[in-house]
């Protein structure tokens, strides 16, 4: 298989403490990222923004009321904002093209 035919995705699988309970997660951040070769940047930038101590931990981000929810990147204004416009577009494009 060609380089340029594969694809890329950002995988983990951490474990965490909360109240007492062993948890285990595996997703990176809100957004599954499937990229190809040539975009393969993208999931390194996004495997920078990991927070990590000097022992090597790294920060576990969790839903307090479903503790078992959990991310290593929470999610920022910008990709909160582009995810919003992207679930928008088709709406406005669907009114566009049938309704003006």
């Amino acid at each position: 298989m060609a380089k340029s035919d594969q694809n890329y995705a950002s995988k983990a699988l951490y474990n965490y403490e909360v109240s007492g309970v062993n948890y285990e997660g595996a997703r990176v951040s809100p957004w599954l990222m499937l990229v190809s070769y040539n975009l393969r940047f993208i999931i390194e930038k996004q495997m920078s923004y990991i927070q990590r101590s000097s022992d090597g931990k790294v920060k576990v981000f969790y839903n307090p009321n479903n503790p078992k929810k959990s991310f290593l990147i929470i999610a920022g204004k910008m990709g909160i904002g582009i995810t919003l416009i992207i679930s928008v577009l088709p709406l406005i494009s669907f009114y566009y093209k049938y309704h003006v």
